[in-house]
């Protein structure tokens, strides 16, 4: 914000400046002690992808300029909203025990449009792609709360002991990738039968819906969705063209 303040101070009148030892591209090149000038805007575009925001905290020195900058996670930092400044502060941390408080001038919140309207946060692309949000979570509880086995197997007339070892012969002969397709012939009661539990609608509407989001993240970042699906002979032509 500082260095934003002074941008617009100096107006049309930019200066590029060239002098590796200048203190403002050393600290943009070095970034602090861990990461390099790469690994910080890595980590910020990283975030303003999946959150909308991504933050810079500078370590001032002196003259107050930056000697030290770090990136923030969008997920543990928070605006501390003013009626006058607009802005107070930033808190960042996750539990009370570790949270600390930044001044305006220490952090550069960068944000992406946010079609809510909320001016402290942006937006992500894949916030926007409706991820992990009611839509899905819905559909998730109508197939759990309606979960069916894979098999119905109707005997009237068999005894308690009689159908724990029909199951334990299923559970032996037919499950495991090594058994999948294996076809079982269960010998006894004469009114035993065996009947295949299809998919429901439930559960196919959901493997569409899955499918239909795919594509939408697909689309939001310009990418094939063969990229997204790996398949095969889509893939190949998707990265050829890439």
């Amino acid at each position: 914000n500082v260095t934003a303040r002074r941008l617009s101070a100096i107006g049309e009148e930019m200066v590029e400046i060239t002098d590796p030892m200048h203190p403002l591209v050393r600290v943009l090149n070095s970034a602090n002690v861990r990461d390099n000038g790469y690994d910080l805007i890595e980590t910020v575009c990283l975030g303003l992808e999946l959150t909308g925001n991504g933050y810079i905290v500078g370590v001032l020195g002196e003259n107050q300029w930056p000697v030290e900058l770090w990136p923030a996670l969008p997920q543990y930092m928070r605006v501390l909203p003013d009626r006058v400044r607009f802005i107070k502060g930033y808190e960042y941390g996750h539990g009370e025990e570790v949270k600390q408080t930044f001044d305006v001038e220490q952090v550069c919140h960068f944000r992406m449009p946010n079609p809510l309207g909320d001016p402290y946060y942006g937006m992500g692309p894949l916030t926007t792609a409706d991820i992990d949000t009611a839509s899905e979570q819905h559909q998730l509880a109508t197939i759990n709360n309606g979960g069916a086995p894979g098999l119905v197997i109707s005997a009237p007339n068999a005894t308690p002991q009689q159908r724990e070892q029909i199951e334990a012969s299923l559970a032996r002969k037919v499950k495991g990738a090594a058994n999948a397709g294996r076809s079982l012939v269960l010998a006894g009661d004469k009114d035993l039968t065996v009947q295949q539990w299809s998919m429901t609608e439930k559960e196919v509407s959901y493997l569409l819906t899955a499918q239909a989001k795919r594509d939408k993240i697909a689309a939001i970042f310009d990418l094939p969705t063969a990229l997204l699906a790996q398949e095969n002979a889509a893939l190949a032509t998707a990265q050829a063209a890439m």
